[in-house]
């Protein structure tokens, strides 16, 4: 029997929060004019994506998978330098753990730690925004392989390379929740995905899940249910 290798994405996945939106906006600028215009902006396409009836996450021809993609597209757009964008990610990432603003599922946190199969964690973070984070949800030691600054989608296909070169003959699923970087560019390299899909109720894919909830619950029925 073939064995599975679950590859999991981090943000949206191990742990999802909106709590850090107006903290993100507010290490980007000290022009509380700007702030407003940029909230009023991130709130114009999480409305547009959660429609009942769309079905592609692209706006103003920019595919916005998650809400990170959707928060660097705001400070892009309003001619926030890369050098200040880094930074207020990097201060909301540590407020967000050291205020202990992140919910964690705790369910699903046992799960993947009791998971008894290969996995990886595959995150565009950096290394030293992730780890924080890993550590936080005391999966610090609970994978087989971690890859950081993974540069999805372009990068995906090698590293589903190197994947494969370490488990050969083992079916890697990628577990997702941004459509454009974890599942078109999992199909792309042939390989199979699970997508959550948090903006709205369409099914995209053929394994589409709403929230993490779903995600325990499908996990535990497939690989741990006897």
């Amino acid at each position: 029997m073939t064995l599975d290798v679950l590859v999991f994405d981090m943000d949206g996945t191990l742990y999802y929060s909106e709590d850090f939106i107006d903290t993100y906006i507010y290490y980007l600028t000290n022009d509380e004019m700007l702030r407003a215009e940029m909230l009023e902006e991130y709130k114009n396409v999480t409305n547009e994506f959660s429609k009942p009836d769309k079905q592609k996450f692209v706006y103003n021809d920019k595919p916005l998978g998650d809400l990170w993609q959707i928060l660097f597209y705001i400070a892009e757009k309003f001619n926030i330098s890369s050098e200040a964008n880094n930074l207020a990610f990097l201060k909301t990432r540590e407020k967000m753990i050291n205020g202990k603003e992140i919910t964690i599922n705790i369910d699903l946190v046992k799960t993947v730690k009791t998971l008894n199969l290969p996995k990886v964690l595959m995150t565009n973070s950096p290394k030293e925004s992730a780890t924080p984070f890993i550590e936080y949800l005391n999966l610090g030691d609970d994978f087989d392989m971690y890859i950081y600054d993974a540069k999805k989608p372009d990068m995906m296909s090698d590293h589903v390379r190197l994947i494969t070169e370490r488990y050969p003959e083992h079916n890697i699923i990628k577990i997702g929740d941004n459509y454009h970087n974890d599942i078109s560019s999992s199909s792309n390299s042939g390989i199979d995905s699970i997508y959550i899909n948090h903006f709205n109720a369409q099914e995209l894919h053929k394994i589409t899940l709403y929230n993490l909830e779903q995600l325990n619950s499908y996990l535990l029925k497939k690989y741990m249910e006897v």
